[in-house]
């Protein structure tokens, strides 16, 4: 009910619900602060070692994007100017993920209205959806957490060629984090519930038997697994023969590059 009237939509494989977030600064206002976590999370560590952080000023705790700091940093240079144009970040390489947040809300609420946030949503600009938007609204005041409180996982080339091409000390961060996560994200479309074979999956399904819905889970897997594996070849597909038919450095295969990246 309380986005009743907005337009909202969200980019990729990314549902609507991604904006929900932004009403915690309403629902939950009495709170000074709030942990916020995605669903696609498996948690190693205590979560309430992030609640006791001290905020001070900061909107935001968060770690940096090692995927989007590598498309900064060469692997998509459409990231780059998307930065450049549209976000007018000052620190591209420091845009943070938004899967597990320390949110500020006592700051944020003076800062910005739900309202704000919602219409900033509604404009359709932003590539990456919500995360955009705080990046845009937070810059300058976001308190980076460890990379271990936010280790994607790179179960797709596509994720795996952005992070190797991120700046020397966010690879290192990066490795060093998945040495010894203390939260595992399995951020983008491939899934452990998808694909029992993909990156740390082995440690979502340890946990995965601990709960009542471990055989539902596994029921899901073959027809998942048919499904992801037929997206995947349909986007090979289209990546190698635009690699073949538009010129290097063309404004059209920029543009086909982008739309590649937003959908993997």
């Amino acid at each position: 009910d309380r986005l009743a009237g907005y337009r909202l939509k969200a980019k990729g494989h990314i549902s609507v619900e991604t904006f929900y977030r932004f009403l915690i600064l309403d629902l939950l206002k009495q709170c000074p602060k709030v942990v916020y976590l995605d669903a696609d999370l498996i948690l190693l560590r205590d979560p309430a070692e992030l609640y006791d952080l001290d905020l001070g000023d900061d909107l935001l705790a968060a770690a940096v994007d090692p995927d989007f700091s590598g498309q900064c940093n060469g692997a998509n240079a459409d990231t780059m100017h998307y930065c450049q144009e549209v976000l007018r970040l000052k620190y591209p390489y420091l845009y943070a993920q938004a899967g597990v947040l320390v949110i500020n809300v006592r700051q944020l609420r003076q800062k910005i209205r739900v309202s704000e946030l919602l219409y900033m949503a509604e404009s359709g600009s932003y590539r990456y959806s919500d995360q955009d938007i705080l990046n845009v609204v937070c810059e300058g005041r976001i308190r980076r957490l460890d990379m271990a409180w936010n280790v994607l996982t790179v179960s797709q080339k596509r994720r795996m060629d952005a992070i190797q091409s991120a700046p020397a000390e966010v690879q290192e961060a990066y490795e060093q984090a998945r040495k010894n996560p203390y939260i595992i994200h399995y951020a983008g479309s491939i899934k452990p519930w998808f694909d029992p074979n993909t990156d740390f999956a082995q440690e979502f399904w340890d946990t995965a038997r601990k709960t009542p819905y471990y055989e539902r889970l596994l029921a899901g897997i073959r027809t998942q697994e048919r499904k992801a594996e037929f997206s995947e070849k349909v986007v090979g597909a289209l990546r190698d023969t635009v690699k073949k038919v538009l010129p290097q450095g063309s404004r059209i295969r920029q543009a086909a590059g982008g739309r590649y990246w937003r959908m993997t």
